[in-house]
């Protein structure tokens, strides 16, 4: 592998990632920042609470396209690692991009995206998790995602190479660093529900 493909599959992973589609439908929708509204966050949970859910929704499989996209190209031009690359990248394009100050969202929408190529059984075991402690158990979104999150490792390790279960595992980690304010508000019983205050 060259490292300019390398290259190519970091630049142009971590574009897509920081093209923040869930603000840019919240303005061409709705004419709404959604930074200013809501947790401020630019991820689809927030956009569904401003925008209404159908907003929310698209959002959503937005920014799962750009992780899943970049690495599907990548996978197919050079194999798993190069994949992988366009994928990590993806993550963090979406999580800091530049565009907007480096406050990008969460990660967890992305990351399903990439995992869908790489590691598609590790996937439908964490949505299940996601599913079930999100809005069967806590009824939140973030309570699924930390959920999903911290069980990735385990999951991908027994399931997928060893270099996908280490990125999953370092990705994990930057997802539930990116949920700390969630955390602390589901410990005092303040974070909320996913159908409180939905359009």
């Amino acid at each position: 592998m060259s490292f300019i493909l390398w290259l190519g599959a970091a630049v142009i992973g971590y574009c897509c990632g920081a093209i923040p589609f869930c603000l840019l439908i919240g303005l061409k929708r709705h004419g709404i920042d959604i930074r200013k509204h809501g947790s401020g966050n630019v991820g689809a949970t927030n956009l569904w609470r401003t925008c209404g859910f159908r907003s929310g929704l698209l959002g959503f499989f937005c920014d799962m396209g750009k992780g899943l996209l970049p690495t599907l190209l990548f996978k197919a031009a050079g194999g798993e690692f190069l994949g992988l690359t366009a994928g990590i990248a993806a993550v963090v394009g979406h999580i800091f991009p530049v565009s907007i100050g480096a406050r990008g969202g969460k990660g967890v929408a992305t990351m399903a995206g990439v995992l869908l190529v790489l590691a598609p059984h590790t996937f439908l075991y964490s949505f299940f998790v996601f599913l079930i402690v999100g809005p069967l158990a806590t009824r939140t979104i973030s309570g699924g995602s930390l959920a999903a999150a911290a069980l990735l490792p385990f999951v991908s390790f027994t399931n997928d190479s060893t270099l996908v279960a280490s990125v999953c595992t370092l990705i994990s980690l930057l997802v539930i660093y990116r949920h700390r304010e969630n955390i602390r508000r589901l410990y005092n019983g303040t974070e909320r529900k996913i159908w409180e205050g939905r359009k």
